[in-house]
């Protein structure tokens, strides 16, 4: 049959099977782009959880992605995921210039460690709000610069929901169960929430309400 075939006809029939694998492939190219523009679409109009807007941490966020690893011995410290030096440096900053806090050397944690004291309250009123009962009063200690963690004391049930939002874990060597490890922050955003965690320490050792607020 080919045989009848002139040179013309054939070069007709290969065109007409390059155009219909054309068609087929501009057909398939189409329907990933239209899969692809829905599933961005998606993804940007999704609500965000809890009722929380994007990019808003508050009293009951989430921490975003993995823990950080933790020491199993010795001082308990953060090994990963640290907060930038520059991070780290103003949280300290921040720290120390709330109304009626007095940086101090840790009666119980590393040299490295700056304590949080309280220029008009000295004792603690229960035990179970200080990293040092029977000392000064010690509601919270910032970690070094290579550690970047902070140990305070939190109402029991505070702690306990921190943790399970990946914001902390139980301190290694907890007398109360209301001492715990709060990590470093790793944004903006995330050091605003820690300090407002370390306010929550401060108000729980005067015995005031103890729930952050939104940032």
């Amino acid at each position: 049959m080919l045989g009848n075939l002139n040179m013309w006809h054939i070069l007709i029939i290969l065109g007409v099977l390059v155009l219909g694998a054309l068609a087929v492939g501009m057909v398939i190219v189409v329907v990933i782009l239209v899969v692809r523009t829905s599933q961005k679409k998606i993804h940007r109009e999704a609500p965000p959880k809890r009722g929380v807007e994007p990019g808003v941490v508050d009293a009951r966020s989430a921490r975003r992605g993995e823990r950080p690893l933790t020491s199993t011995e010795g001082p308990q410290t953060q090994l990963s995921q640290q907060s930038s030096p520059e991070l780290w440096g103003r949280l300290v900053a921040r720290t120390f210039a709330l109304a009626n806090v007095v940086e101090g050397q840790s009666q119980v944690s590393p040299a490295s460690s700056r304590a949080v004291f309280l220029a008009d309250m000295l004792r603690e009123r229960a035990p179970e709000t200080s990293l040092a009962p029977g000392r000064r009063l010690e509601p919270v200690h910032l970690h070094g610069v290579h550690d970047t963690s902070i140990h305070l004391c939190l109402p029991l049930i505070r702690g306990a929901e921190l943790t399970e939002l990946g914001w902390a874990e139980p301190h290694q060597y907890e007398d109360f169960g209301t001492e715990f490890l709060v990590y470093g922050p790793r944004t903006e955003r995330e050091l605003d929430f820690v300090l407002s965690v370390i306010e929550e320490s401060i108000r729980f050792a005067r015995g005031t309400d103890v729930t952050s607020r939104s940032v």
